[in-house]
């Protein structure tokens, strides 16, 4: 990818910085959302819009279900074939691959998403449904996060034919279904954060569905939290007219730090200004990451000359 002309660049991938990507272009070699932070010769900067990379696995599987004897019965199964053969890892929560014979048992009535994962780490996943003659289905709807660590995603669990039902979700991450705190036949979770869920939905009968949904992260934009100030502040004298000098002190950026003078060139590594005479300075402060701010203006004064006047004697 080739972003236009800039006077620095910084790639980000998935809205974080790419260590050592601050050229015009960049080689993609993962998967994931790219776009480019760019710094203009007067300091602006400016983010484009992301693009979306992926990678093409070059495998594929079939599976195959055994259904559930009923609806309350556990002992369903779903089974795995990958084309070409190979060495592989299973999962169905996308998290945990220790199972190596693509074989799933004890399974309940409910909608299963199954993982393939290759040597490369590349990954197919497909989904699976296992019901019997007498039970319920029912699907889950993820609202995405809307803003950056907003944690509002939602999940609204809709079961047919309509009844009465309990509803309970939990991440993949965890082993215990939590009941809606909002109700326990309350269908909609709110506040969430983002992640890989299970929705698990309970009828009259003791009967159960399951179904994997995801709520996706919001895609941040780095913020500029990059903080400066002046101190130690010396004045010019009359016996030494250059003498005036000043500190900048930065912090909470991103390291290595740019100071501009009066809006002249930037340049690293200046943190003590000195030999300065009397007048006024602008300093503004640029990180890595493009992000600057301008300090308010310093003064420096030099005391008026004495006058010396002559008498006649």
């Amino acid at each position: 990818m080739t972003s236009s002309a800039a006077a620095s660049y910084q790639w980000l991938l998935n809205g974080n910085p790419v260590n050592g990507q601050t050229s015009q272009s960049i080689t993609v070699n993962s998967a994931g959302n790219y776009s480019v932070q760019i710094t203009d010769a007067a300091g602006c900067t400016s983010v484009s819009n992301s693009v979306a990379v992926s990678q093409s696995p070059d495998f594929d599987f079939t599976t195959t279900a055994n259904n559930p004897s009923s609806c309350a019965a556990n002992n369903g199964s779903i089974t795995v074939a990958v084309v070409p053969a190979g060495s592989y890892a299973y999962s169905l929560d996308g998290v945990d691959f220790s199972n190596t014979s693509g074989s799933f048992t004890n399974l309940s009535a409910g909608s299963y998403t199954i993982f393939v994962r290759n040597t490369a780490g590349c990954i197919v996943q497909k989904t699976q449904s296992l019901s019997t003659n007498n039970s319920f289905t029912a699907t889950a709807n993820a609202t995405n996060e809307t803003a950056c660590n907003a944690q509002n995603g939602s999940v609204t669990i809709t079961a047919t034919p309509a009844g009465t039902y309990r509803y309970y979700i939990r991440l993949n991450s965890n082993s215990s279904f939590t009941a809606n705190p909002a109700g326990l036949n309350n269908n909609v979770f709110s506040n969430l954060a983002p992640g890989s869920y299970v929705a698990r939905t309970v009828g009259s009968n003791g009967c159960e569905f399951l179904q994997p949904v995801t709520i996706n992260a919001f895609t941040c934009t780095p913020g500029c939290t990059l903080t400066a100030n002046i101190g130690n502040i010396t004045q010019p004298t009359c016996s030494a007219p250059n003498s005036g000098s000043f500190t900048i002190t930065a912090s909470n950026g991103t390291t290595p730090y740019e100071y501009s003078v009066n809006n002249g060139a930037f340049a690293l590594g200046r943190v003590v200004f000195t030999n300065l005479s009397a007048g006024t300075y602008t300093i503004t402060v640029r990180d890595a990451n493009g992000c600057q701010v301008t300090l308010n203006p310093v003064t420096l004064t030099a005391p008026a000359t004495p006058a010396a006047p002559l008498f006649p004697t």
